[in-house]
């Protein structure tokens, strides 16, 4: 099932932010990471439905953090076959230097 339903375990990454007139929503975080010796800046997306992987992309500096990200979730989307479509603007910040973005069912 590619959506998490209100009040599953993996629901919990907005807890009560959620719009209760959406029903079917995945939420999908955003992370910057940093540069290393051999690797350039990324953006990872995830979420924590089981049997999802996450995707990560190298940082593209001609883009904001926000597109970044925004693409970066898209990325999630396609490549774990969800069907959705994604917010027009994230909903909170992460844990660490990041977006949480909605996806809703189309």
């Amino acid at each position: 099932m590619p959506y998490v339903s209100p009040g599953s375990p993996a629901h919990g990454a907005l807890g009560d932010m959620e719009d209760p007139n959406m029903n079917r929503t995945l939420a999908i975080r955003t992370k910057y990471l940093s540069p290393t010796a051999t690797r350039g800046a990324r953006i990872r997306a995830f979420t924590d439905v089981p049997g999802h992987k996450a995707v990560t992309l190298g940082y593209n500096h001609a883009l904001s953090f926000e597109d970044n990200c925004r693409v970066a979730a898209g990325e999630y989307l396609s490549s774990n076959r969800v069907r959705g479509s994604l917010a027009n603007s994230p909903v909170g910040a992460g844990e660490k230097s990041g977006l949480i973005w909605i996806a809703v069912e189309s």
